[in-house]
């Protein structure tokens, strides 16, 4: 069979609402791993389908050469004409084949139905990850589709590609640019499967190695009450532990740039309403804190992006918050964003324009460092948390991995530790 048309998948790794809930492993952590058999599997966001016009060969409408990992997606408003979407380009995959075309269904028996063909593709190819088959690992309760491709090769890039798709937005976390459908954008993704562009790291990619596998001991009494990803949690903790004596002045001298930071003691605030105005929609800070000469906001995300957005004036609620903690006389006020390491570079996309010099981030792992300085010091003598300090330290570290593939990494082993065969 002979066609003209052809596809290019997009996939956003560890993206996605899946991702953000307790306990829920990124499916395509697989894509950074060898099987058990030396074979490089890849899985298709969100659920794992291939569409089933879509193949590897000539058999079907589409044909499939090529999936391409990406990150820091940006996009024109929808509604917006010519629409496009600009982003990072990390990995380049050669497709062999495609192992299944099942779907996903809402009927927990027609789902069933489809992982049990699945699974048996599963067991003849022999995928399995430390001795483990990938349905050991995610269980019984796991709606996914397990794995989708077969990698031919895998490529990283050799320097950063960012790329912009005319006529195509990259909305989600995963998508399709047909060569008939989209054929600007498709061009633009063209040029970038010339190998000049890529390293081949397919032979260098390992299997699993659970033998030297060392589990993080440092459980803390997030994981006991299955919150480690809960924002609210380290929101919590960050006001607590800034609310303890001189915690707040030392935090502004730590992670303050360039800006004068009042000397005197500060009134620390969890959930401060910040009432509608003039000029601002109104709010909630995450941490706030004030004295007569200065105001502080400190804006905490684990795995949410920033809301309040006002598309009109192109504002978040960042803007929100600078406009009620910058007040008439007092010195300039300081406004930072904590967050996990890996979603640094995440946010500093996100913030609007005006705001970009107004908030310092502050990662997880920095934070976790400061609270462990302090305490070597016995600046938490005293603290009505005293006995759990420790776990705080090692909470807020153990969130700073320099990217999503390591921490869902560190997720898969445990998991794979914890699979029953």
């Amino acid at each position: 069979m002979s066609y003209k048309r052809k596809v290019f998948i997009l996939n956003k790794p560890f993206e996605g609402s899946y991702t953000d809930v307790e306990g829920n492993v990124a499916h395509e952590i697989i894509d950074y791993f060898k099987a058990d058999n030396n074979k490089v599997y890849i899985y298709n966001n969100p659920w794992g389908h291939c569409p089933d016009d879509i193949e590897v060969d000539e058999s079907k409408n589409y044909k499939v050469e090529y999936m391409f990992l990406a990150k820091k997606a940006t996009m024109n408003k929808k509604g917006e004409s010519p629409k496009w979407s600009e982003f990072e380009l990390t990995h380049l995959i050669k497709i062999k084949k495609c192992l299944h075309h099942e779907s996903t269904h809402d009927d927990k028996d027609e789902l069933k139905a489809a992982q049990s063909v699945v699974k048996k593709v599963i067991d003849e190819q022999g995928i399995k990850y430390a001795g483990k088959t990938i349905y050991e690992i995610y269980g019984e309760e796991d709606a996914s589709l397990y794995v989708t491709f077969e990698a031919k090769k895998v490529y990283v890039a050799k320097s950063p590609i960012r790329v912009k798709t005319p006529g195509y937005r990259f909305q989600r976390n995963k998508g399709y640019v047909f060569s008939d459908e989209s054929p600007k954008a498709f061009a633009a993704l063209e040029q970038y499967t010339d190998l000049k562009y890529w390293k081949d790291i397919t032979n260098g990619m390992t299997c699993v190695d659970i033998k030297n596998y060392k589990p993080n001991q440092s459980k803390t009494f997030l994981d006991l009450i299955l919150k480690v990803d809960s924002e609210e949690c380290y929101t919590n903790m960050l006001y607590m532990v800034l609310n303890w004596k001189n915690t707040m002045n030392l935090f502004d001298k730590e992670f303050t740039k360039n800006k004068k930071i009042d000397s005197a003691s500060f009134n620390v605030h969890r959930e401060l309403k910040i009432p509608k105005g003039e000029k601002i929609k109104g709010g909630r800070t995450d941490v706030c804190a004030y004295n007569d000469s200065q105001r502080i906001v400190i804006e905490n995300k684990v795995f949410s992006g920033l809301n309040g957005i006002d598309e009109a004036n192109k504002t978040t609620q960042l803007t929100i918050y600078y406009t009620w903690a910058k007040q008439p006389g007092q010195l300039e006020p300081l406004c930072f964003i904590s967050c996990p390491d890996f979603r640094k570079a995440e946010i500093e996309l996100e913030i609007e324009a005006e705001m970009k010099d107004k908030y310092e981030l502050v990662e997880y792992s920095k934070i976790s460092r400061f609270i462990y300085y302090l305490n070597k010091k016995n600046h938490f003598k005293g603290f009505p948390f005293e006995g759990y300090v420790q776990d705080i330290i090692n909470a807020f570290d153990k969130f700073g991995y320099q990217s999503k593939s390591k921490l869902f990494e560190q997720f898969f082993l445990e998991s794979i530790q914890k699979a029953k065969p």
